[in-house]
């Protein structure tokens, strides 16, 4: 299967370190996001895993030599990380985007777009659906599968404690894509309409 290693350079990239592991004894790995703080030192790594796209986190606060994982959720939703920040205080974003398939990549139902956060330097994390919208327009280009076009997202941060959140949807089943904005000026407790 797949996995994620984490490497880095301390040269400007002229030269990277040994690749280390992130996924411990996970199965494997597939569709990465990584954070860092501004120091370096805390970095965090989403991915989805075994057991149909389960959310994963893994962490490292000594600059990526050694790191731990957390599976996140248990459930027939399959989640993808698209963006990740480390806000100045410390509070962890993700942005992730979860879908349920029927077949191999068909996708049914609504796309929930998430938040993850953790305000606690990865201790604990908060699930926060920030969104539902559904299903898009299916990919039909060669070789794109049903499900390319459908759950994208973004997150920044433009103020000590407001974020920005960025996703896509249809305003009707199978429709078009339309890009829409939330914001939140708690850290990703609560987020705008």
């Amino acid at each position: 299967g797949f996995t994620t290693v984490f490497t880095k350079s301390t040269d400007r990239g002229a030269t990277w370190s040994a690749p280390v592991r992130v996924f411990g004894n996970v199965a494997w790995t597939d569709k990465p996001e990584v954070a860092t703080s501004a120091s370096g030192r805390d970095i965090y790594v989403s991915w989805n895993g075994p057991q149909g796209g389960d959310l994963y986190v893994g962490q490292s606060h000594d600059y990526g030599v050694t790191w731990t994982q957390q599976k996140l959720t248990d459930s027939k939703r399959y989640y993808y990380a698209y963006d990740a920040r480390v806000l100045s205080d410390g509070t962890v974003v993700f942005s992730e985007s979860s879908l349920q398939y029927s077949g191999s990549k068909t996708v049914e139902g609504e796309i929930w777009h998430h938040a993850i956060v953790s305000r606690d330097a990865g201790a604990t994390w908060e699930n926060v659906v920030v969104a539902r919208v559904p299903v898009g327009e299916a990919c039909i280009a060669d070789g794109c599968k049903p499900d390319f076009y459908v759950g994208q997202t973004s997150v920044v941060s433009d103020a000590p404690s407001h974020l920005v959140f960025a996703y896509e949807g249809p305003s009707t089943a199978n429709g078009p894509q339309q890009v829409y904005v939330s914001a939140s000026s708690d850290e990703g407790r609560t987020w705008s309409a």
